[in-house]
């Protein structure tokens, strides 16, 4: 497998994935149904060359692409195939790409109405499972892999290679989700984001920090990360705006699994199961640059490639997400001009002046109680700060006297300072 489901392009994300191999090893059917095209594709064969349709009983549509010419395809239009049996075999690269390789794309239903920009309205064939009449079984234990893709990576990698990377490298790239747990959102923005990121985390174990922090910086923009936000314009609605279609559907799914529309875990539940678009969603959650998640969330799952002049704020939106679920947690540092949050009274950013450090939650908590308790008077802070005048020429009393109001007030500013950063209030425990 030489590009995965999902990978980012400049123009977009992968729609299917590539296969390559020697020249003339027999690309084999992973899907059994009926052939519907040989040769021409519906629209731009300059990018997808001759190619092969292939329609499942159970609705799927498969096609292969960029594989070679007409003398490279074994089948006619009309036949009935099974997993597993040679319908072409590899030859020079023919359409769009590098280098000798088949391109496998699936949908449920038509194969030319989604585009090839982005993810939308594809699948990942290396998820599907089932037999020769085309049903997928759905990662079920009890059933075997695809025997054509599990032969497939045996043969490249070794039986050994296989079982390594089936048990360690799967769960990376696995559409598979689990539970999730409560989703409370309280307090400010920041801590929506942290919260969302431990549940999608829990739901969806492959799901990174930088792709959580892509989603959250677009849905940052569109909701605040308000599950109830509805739109007066077009009644987006929820955390990630679903509108029109997506919006019943979301509503509906919410309503049949026992939440209420509003509800933040029903949503995020939702979007890890959307016909259509979670596989989308996923791939983001899988990324971990947080900049090149935000873009290729919004450049897919958010606008479906109409992207708007809001792209660059949705950059930042997900790099000040990104630092409220790692930086403010787990420590981290911060470059100049890094946007971070601090969260005194809900949502308030800070912008790096210089580079700086982020103290991690833990031990800044352990430092906020040791100066607790210097303010109740169980350990105190000494602070001397010496002011050096040097006055040239004679000065009377008036002047004197005006340099010590100045030290004065400036002490008294620097002691308000002091009491304000580390938390004391008027009655001291600060001695200066």
């Amino acid at each position: 497998m030489t590009d995965r489901f999902g990978d980012s392009r400049s123009f977009g994300s992968h729609d299917g994935v590539d296969f390559s191999g020697p020249m003339g090893s027999a690309i084999l059917a992973v899907h059994g149904g009926t052939v519907t095209r040989t040769g021409n594709p519906v629209w731009d064969k300059a990018a997808l060359g001759d190619v092969i349709t292939v329609a499942s009983s159970d609705g799927w549509q498969e096609i292969y692409q960029e594989f070679g010419g007409m003398n490279n395809i074994k089948v006619k239009k009309g036949d009935v195939i099974k997993t597993g049996q040679r319908i072409a075999t590899l030859g020079a690269l023919n359409g769009s790409g590098s280098g000798s390789h088949v391109h496998i794309g699936v949908a449920h239903g038509s194969l030319w109405d989604h585009g090839g920009t982005n993810t939308h309205g594809w699948y990942d064939v290396t998820k599907m499972h089932g037999n020769s009449n085309g049903t997928p079984k759905g990662g079920s234990k009890n059933k075997k892999d695809n025997s054509y893709l599990s032969k497939l990576v045996k043969v490249e990698l070794g039986s050994g290679m296989f079982k390594w990377i089936k048990k360690h490298l799967a769960p990376l790239f696995s559409d598979a989700t689990g539970a999730m747990g409560d989703v409370g959102l309280s307090g400010g923005l920041a801590q929506h984001a942290r919260e969302i990121a431990k549940a999608l985390k829990s739901a969806y174990p492959a799901a990174k920090d930088g792709g959580i922090a892509g989603v959250l910086g677009n849905w940052i923009q569109e909701s605040r990360l308000d599950p109830s936000a509805i739109d007066a314009a077009d009644h987006g609605s929820g955390l990630g705006q679903w509108t029109f279609g997506r919006e019943t559907a979301m509503r509906n799914w919410t309503k049949k699994h026992g939440y209420a529309w509003n509800s933040a875990k029903g949503q995020l539940d939702f979007a890890l199961h959307e016909p259509g678009m979670a596989s989308s969603f996923k791939s983001t959650l899988r990324m971990s640059s947080p900049t090149e998640a935000a873009r290729h969330f919004f450049a897919g799952w958010e606008s479906g490639g109409n992207e708007d002049a809001t792209g660059g704020t949705r950059i930042k939106n997900a790099q000040t997400a990104y630092n409220a679920i790692k930086h403010m947690a787990k420590g981290g540092n911060l470059k100049k001009g890094d946007l971070s949050i601090v969260g005194e009274q809900g949502y308030e950013l800070i912008k790096a002046t210089q580079d700086a450090k982020v103290i991690p939650h833990g031990k800044s908590v352990g430092i906020m109680n040791d100066l607790s308790k210097s303010s109740k008077g169980k350990a105190s802070v000494k602070i001397d700060a010496p002011v050096n005048i040097t006055i040239n020429g004679n000065a009377d009393n008036s002047a004197v006297n005006q340099i010590d109001k100045a030290i004065s007030k400036h002490n008294d500013d620097l002691v308000e300072k002091l009491r304000e950063f580390f938390g004391f209030n008027d009655d001291g425990g600060l001695k200066v």
